[in-house]
């Protein structure tokens, strides 16, 4: 089962009774003080000796992670962080990733051991923000064997051009390395149809994605144009031909 489904804790420190309909009651074996989770709890983790992540359900579609800290002299629990989303993933034992779905900057990742988050996904083609560059972006996680491991290798990323009046079907497609969120393959361009091999750092993915950005809207709006110009015959001309 995925992680922060389940209860999960070091049993030698505490111990959690409860359940999801009545919520859970946090009590520490040696200093015999407590802490109550209320909520629709799915699932509860301890990170470190006193700090947990508690994943509950706050309405229908929407979730919460949240991440507090208990301290057993003071009796009293503080909470370190919190997050509202519709999905999360575990891309690595440390990093979660919360929205990879949602339209073009959504995605936010999470690192437990720091307890920050970063939009490292949001400034893989260029320092500024993507959405500077794109239309959209859809994020696939790949597993070597995706029934047993925890964790994905890889993202796959497309990423897709405004071309607008007319969608052109502009894409840039990478697979980007879990860790290092650089990319591990030739990434191909649908505008060019040509693979990109970077390894030679001859280009970067930044050029190749502002210069697709640059012609998909110039195409878009050239095509646009030419297959909405009104090429009818007037009647005279076409009396004219007679």
């Amino acid at each position: 089962m995925s992680r922060l489904y389940e209860i999960s804790y070091n049993d030698n420190q505490w111990n959690i009774t409860g359940s999801r309909d009545t919520g859970y009651t946090l009590i520490h074996r040696i200093a015999l003080v407590s802490c109550k989770i209320s909520g629709d709890i799915i699932g509860i983790e301890q990170v470190t000796d006193d700090e947990f992540l508690v994943y509950r359900r706050i309405m229908r579609d929407e979730w919460q992670i949240i991440r507090f800290k208990f301290d057993i002299l003071k009796d009293k629990a503080y909470q370190l962080y919190r997050k509202e989303f519709r999905k999360f993933n575990f891309l690595t034992e440390d990093l979660i990733i919360f929205n990879k779905d949602a339209h073009v900057l959504g995605a936010t990742l999470y690192s437990i051991s720091k307890n920050a988050e970063y939009d490292t996904l949001n400034h893989i083609l260029s320092s500024e923000s993507d959405c500077r560059l794109i239309k959209d972006r859809r994020i696939t996680l790949l597993y070597e064997n995706p029934e047993e491991d925890e964790y994905p290798t890889a993202l796959y990323v497309e990423y897709q051009f405004n071309s607008y009046p007319l969608n052109i079907c502009a894409y840039l497609q990478v697979v980007l390395d879990v860790n290092t969120f650089k990319p591990i393959y030739p990434v191909y361009s649908t505008l060019r149809d040509k693979y990109f091999d970077l390894s030679d750092e001859s280009i970067t993915l930044g050029q190749i994605a502002r210069e697709d950005s640059y012609y998909a809207n110039r195409i878009g709006n050239f095509l646009s144009a030419f297959y909405s110009e009104d090429s009818r015959k007037d009647l005279e001309e076409l009396r004219s031909t007679k």
